[in-house]
């Protein structure tokens, strides 16, 4: 090749890229350019968009869905995937969502304008980017402010549950008091409400003219026999050794005669040391003897002295006495032991001439 035709191929190429350079900088060519990205997007939005539901593809070619019977690009008439239940769930977000799509296409038509004069503006697209963030947070906290309100709905509800349940509970022990006898509850709650210590050699700490009802812990000895001891600790009141249950469900403390009435029913009896009204300190007794009151079926209250006796052996026999004074204690059996004695007279039931029941031979003269 001649130098002439090296001259000539370069006059060729360099005409050839200064027309490439007019056409792209000549306002036809942007206009066209325009034109494209506006059929661009016009073919864009009409394409359906993916289905939001699972699809098989059938025999004609066509995608479905069997279960909800539907071909796509058609959305089912109700359920998740209809359109009603699409625009809610779109409009539920709220009008800021919708604001900020429309923003960003009017940003992204004013960058496509403003290419032609000063080149695009950073400024906006960073500003279109920062916008998606934004609606990711306020669904978050849509989200958030609804799991809250459960969260405050559930706590009340355990409220107003717990505040029926303490109704529940007034209700059943003022009809337990006005009955004349006490619950459970009630009586582990008096219980705990005095205490007392009782033994050889001691007395209440209080004042005696303010004495209150004491709560002693009662075990069983080795010799069977029945001892009051003073309140223990949690730790000692968990290891040492408890009245048998027979004897507990009927034991009540000490307490006066006027206060036995509230934990009897007819037929029914309890055991409790006596304790009688101090007013002096000479009135204060050495000893408290243990004693048995009983309920007829007519509501009769009797009190009844409960004696030990030493027999043979050393052993000691316990033994009711129905009538101070009388031959009634002859006849009544005796027992080693206090367990043994509430267990006969559980069991033990006596015929009077009228028909009635009742757990002690007591005449009724006596009623």
């Amino acid at each position: 090749m001649t130098s002439s035709h090296r001259h000539r191929h370069r006059r060729h190429h360099r005409r050839h890229r200064k027309e490439r350079r007019d056409d792209t900088s000549s306002p036809n060519s942007t206009s066209i350019t325009n034109s494209i990205i506006q059929v661009d997007k016009t073919t864009v939005s009409d394409c359906p968009s993916p289905p939001s539901y699972s699809v098989v593809e059938g025999a004609d070619g066509r995608l479905v869905n069997p279960a909800l019977n539907v071909t796509w690009p058609e959305r089912p008439t109700a359920g998740r995937h209809s359109m009603l239940e699409y625009l809610k769930r779109r409009n539920k977000v709220g009008p800021q969502k919708q604001r900020s799509i429309r923003d960003t296409q009017e940003e992204t038509n004013n960058a496509v304008t403003d290419k032609d004069d000063n080149g695009p503006k950073s400024s906006q697209r960073s500003y279109s980017r920062k916008k998606e963030p934004d609606e990711c947070c306020e669904i978050d906290e849509f989200t958030e402010r609804s799991q809250r309100i459960d969260f405050v709905e559930a706590q009340a509800r355990q409220r107003k549950a717990y505040r029926k349940e303490e109704k529940r509970r007034e209700k059943e022990r003022r009809k337990s008091a006005k009955a004349g006898w006490l619950s459970l509850e009630e009586l582990a709650r008096q219980a705990a409400a005095h205490h007392c210590h009782i033994g050889e050699g001691t007395s209440c700490s209080q004042h005696v003219r303010h004495a209150p009802t004491p709560n002693p812990v009662f075990t069983i000895s080795s010799g069977s026999t029945l001892s009051s001891t003073a309140v223990a600790s949690k730790s000692e009141r968990g290891t040492s050794l408890l009245v048998p249950q027979s004897l507990s469900s009927h034991f009540i403390g000490v307490m006066p005669e006027s206060k036995v009435q509230r934990f009897l029913r007819p037929t029914q009896f309890v055991l409790y040391y006596h304790r009688a009204q101090i007013q002096f300190l000479d009135d204060i007794p050495l000893d408290l003897p243990l004693r048995m009151a009983y309920m007829t079926n007519r509501g009769t209250v009797h009190h009844f002295t409960l004696d030990v006796e030493n027999r043979i052996n050393n052993r000691r026999v316990w033994q009711v006495i129905l009538d101070e004074g009388g031959d009634s204690a002859k006849k009544q059996p005796g027992f080693l032991s206090l367990s043994s004695l509430v267990s006969f007279y559980e069991a033990f039931v006596s015929l009077k001439s009228n028909g009635e029941v009742e757990v002690f031979p007591i005449a009724e003269s006596a009623e």
